[in-house]
């Protein structure tokens, strides 16, 4: 299992590739109080070589053959013939090929990578700024 890649706080989009950057997208121009505490959570692309060969494999094959079909074949022949075993292992090397580089953009949650961090303790040490800015920006925060 491989570890977390990107990062997300609350509903957040996934595509931030550090906590930090997370982070600070969730807390930026909330409005005051910010909370006491967040909860990070990271995501790891989603394993296509798994999750989708077999349907990649399928589609492929049938928008082959539909193309085939058009061009070459016989009505008559063509609704009763199936790929052989040679066509569909042929065709899952290419899917599982194009699935092991294809950039993915779907993610999902890697167990265990969850943490809860001190709003006060991050602003402080990473954007001090925003408490120069806004000194009430934890005034009247609730537990």
């Amino acid at each position: 299992m491989s570890e977390a890649t990107h990062w997300a706080v609350g509903d957040v989009d996934m595509t931030h590739n550090d906590e930090d950057s997370a982070i600070e997208a969730f807390l930026d121009g909330r409005e005051a109080p910010l909370p006491e505490t967040i909860t990070v959570e990271g995501y790891r692309p989603v394993d296509l070589t798994i999750a989708r060969a077999d349907d990649l494999v399928e589609g492929a094959v049938e928008s082959v053959l539909e193309r085939l079909n058009d061009e070459y074949g016989w009505e008559e022949l063509n609704n009763d013939w199936k790929p052989t075993e040679k066509i569909k292992t042929a065709m899952k090397g290419l899917a599982l090929a194009i699935s092991e580089d294809y950039p993915v953009r779907l993610m999902e949650p890697v167990e265990g990578s969850s943490y809860e961090i001190d709003v006060r303790k991050w602003v402080g040490d990473e954007s001090p700024e925003w408490l120069t800015e806004n000194p009430d920006l934890f005034k009247g925060e609730t537990t």
